[in-house]
């Protein structure tokens, strides 16, 4: 598993971090195990964006989205 990236799943507006419950299930099952998903507050889009922000902080190693050589601890978003 230390070969994946840390996945970062964000949920849309009419969505909330328990909506990836099966997502993560079945990512954990193919190996990938530093599954989070953000609970957004739906107050305004910077809100949201800076929670998402934090998740990501709390990741170790390198948080550079644009970064196209990827570390193991790079995270990998993925919004719905």
């Amino acid at each position: 598993m230390a070969d994946k990236p840390a996945i970062v799943l964000v949920h849309g507006f009419w969505g909330g971090a328990a909506h990836w419950a099966k997502v993560i299930t079945e990512l954990h099952r193919r190996g990938f195990g530093e599954l989070h998903a953000v609970e957004n507050p739906l107050t305004s889009l910077a809100d949201d964006a800076e929670r998402t922000r934090k998740m990501v902080r709390r990741i170790e190693g390198s948080a550079d989205w644009s970064s196209s050589r990827r570390s193991p601890r790079t995270p990998t978003a993925i919004c719905g």
